[in-house]
Parts: C-alpha cells; sequence; structure tokens
C-alpha cells in the first residue's frame, strides 16, 4: 500500500516529478519505498507518464488510448 501512495504522489500529485519526489523522500521511508524512489530520481531517460494522466475528450478517444 505504501509503494501505491508514492506512485499517486509521484505520477497523479500534480506537482513537478523533482518536487514530488523530494516531498516523497520526507514523507516515505521504508526500504521499498526508497528503491523506487531512488530509482526514478536515478533514470536517466525518465520514466513512462501515467496512461490516465491526460484525460481524454471523449469516449472515443479513451477507447483508443488504450489500443
Amino acid at each position: 500500500m505504501e509503494l501505491k501512495r508514492v506512485y499517486h504522489l509521484l505520477f497523479r500529485g500534480g506537482k513537478n516529478l523533482r518536487a514530488a519526489i523530494e516531498e516523497a523522500r520526507k514523507k516515505f521511508t521504508s526500504p521499498a519505498a526508497k528503491t523506487m524512489l531512488d530509482f526514478v530520481a536515478a533514470a536517466k531517460r525518465g520514466v513512462c507518464a501515467d496512461v490516465g494522466a491526460w484525460p481524454a475528450k471523449n469516449k472515443d478517444e479513451q477507447r483508443n488510448a488504450y489500443v
């Protein structure tokens, strides 16, 4: 459950990724959370954005987003 909360803070919290990582480092201290945060912070090529981050305008776009 903690990793799920980390994920939501990083990718669905509405903050830029660097700010979200810094906030998450203060809030989550478990070894698993630290590993996830270290990985995301060290990614030189970036990480994939959340599929749900950009809401589709209509149902056709929503359906096609997952094809």
